[in-house]
């Protein structure tokens, strides 16, 4: 029987995937203690604190203390993120002049910010936020599977 590498991973509660997803879309920093299930995160520009105490410090130290436990997992890539934009295009719309207006904007300078701005105008605003959500759950099962968990 041949098994899905998705179904890897699965040893983790589907909210601990949700929520992982949920966070690295946010554009935080994403830690799982492999053991423990448990969940840590600190924003991806904390650079922002330069001068000031930093309100992450405790989480940074507590995952560089135990780096055996504890896997990143990481945002997808522009590249992956830029397929994820045209698999919508491509399955889940069905008007043609909206599908059309779409792949062009795929094409254009700032493809990010004017397809968003474009599908959360539209019908197919919660459609892109499940199909969106659905890829980011199963790029975070691919990791965990990569990582042998």
């Amino acid at each position: 029987m041949e098994q899905n590498i998705l179904d890897f991973g699965m040893n983790y509660d589907d909210d601990i995937i949700k929520e992982i997803a949920e966070l690295i879309d946010c554009g935080h920093i994403c830690f799982l203690h492999t053991e423990q299930a448990l969940v840590e995160y600190y924003p991806k520009d904390i650079d922002l604190f330069y001068g000031e105490s930093n309100p992450w410090q405790d989480i940074i130290d507590k995952v560089a203390g135990d780096q055996e436990h504890y896997i990143q997992i990481e945002q997808m890539s522009s590249f992956q993120s830029f397929q994820v934009m045209e698999d919508f295009v491509a399955k889940k719309v069905d008007s043609l002049n909206f599908r059309s207006s779409l792949e062009e904007t795929l094409r254009r300078p700032g493809p990010f910010r004017h397809f968003k701005y474009q599908v959360e105008q539209s019908a197919y605003r919660e459609a892109w936020f499940d199909f969106k959500s659905q890829c980011n759950i199963d790029w975070v099962r691919l990791q965990l599977a990569d990582h042998g968990v």
